[in-house]
């Protein structure tokens, strides 16, 4: 939030990225469905309703495809945004890479990866949410290069620019605390679906820690982008892998790689600024 806006300015500042990163899948899946939907009316389908039809198939199994569009075409809304935010607020603006610290960010987003899968394993919680069945459904469609790309690569990418770069750099007049838990449950609600929604908000909420603790954007984008590269690559290779050595790994991975982070402290260029970090 920027000094001397009214609280509703405030508000809406802090809000918005979120409405507008919604608005972006919706327009890009209606453009989809309208291009498909036109070329299957041309191609001679008959009637409205073998046209509905044909759409959404053609939808669900491009469904990968229409993401990859919503994710480029959302970075290119946001790094600009971002970019303007860092001109009008810089604390968390990044700089150098600190090779060790992202290092570690990567060891954290495995160890939280695999402790995540093996609570969903335990729990069987997705029993409990039908309707996360056609999030499993999108999330496994598509080739292995393409889900690389769009779930690893191109979606964190997307996500961390709006959420952590826009959405938890415009709460300036926040306690820290504060900032991380509003711009991890905007992040959890932009899912739209109750299971996702509740592991997003929990990983955003490591994903604003980091960013809060290294003040720059690259240390959120490495570790989003090697969870969901890790996930990705799981279900690919090891859509089996034992529950007990998933746990005992990821916990000990966790605990470490998090340890060692927090005892680096802030980079150099970081340690220098730090006093001006929200409380």
């Amino acid at each position: 939030m920027y000094k001397g806006f009214s609280r509703p300015r405030r508000f809406w500042r802090i809000i918005y990225p979120s409405l507008l990163f919604l608005l972006l899948s919706v327009i890009v899946s209606i453009a989809a469905g309208v291009a498909w939907g036109l070329k299957a009316a041309f191609g001679g389908t008959a009637g409205i309703e073998e046209l509905i039809s044909e759409m959404t198939g053609i939808l669900l199994n491009n469904a990968m495809w229409i993401q990859l569009a919503y994710g480029i075409v959302s970075l290119a809304v946001f790094i600009p945004l971002w970019l303007k935010t860092r001109k009008r607020y810089t604390r968390y603006s990044g700089g150098r890479i600190d090779f060790a610290a992202a290092l570690l960010t990567v060891g954290i987003a495995l160890g939280a990866n695999m402790l995540l899968d093996a609570a969903f394993t335990i729990t069987d919680i997705a029993k409990y949410f039908p309707s996360y069945e056609d999030v499993a459904r999108v999330l496994t469609s598509g080739s292995f290069p393409l889900r690389l790309l769009t779930i690893a690569v191109i979606a964190p990418a997307a996500e961390e620019f709006c959420f952590r770069g826009v959405t938890l750099n415009r709460m300036e007049n926040m306690k820290k605390w504060s900032a991380v838990l509003i711009s991890s449950a905007l992040f959890g609600f932009v899912h739209l679906n109750p299971l996702q929604g509740l592991y997003a908000m929990a990983i955003g909420i490591l994903l604003a820690f980091i960013f809060t603790r290294f003040k720059s954007m690259w240390y959120p984008v490495i570790a989003h982008v090697s969870f969901n590269a890790i996930s990705v690559i799981k279900d690919e290779f090891m859509p089996d892998a034992n529950l007990i050595a998933l746990l005992a790994a990821g916990t000990a991975i966790f605990i470490g790689c998090g340890a060692l982070l927090l005892r680096r402290g802030y980079p150099p260029e970081i340690r220098e600024t730090s006093e001006h970090a929200v409380e």
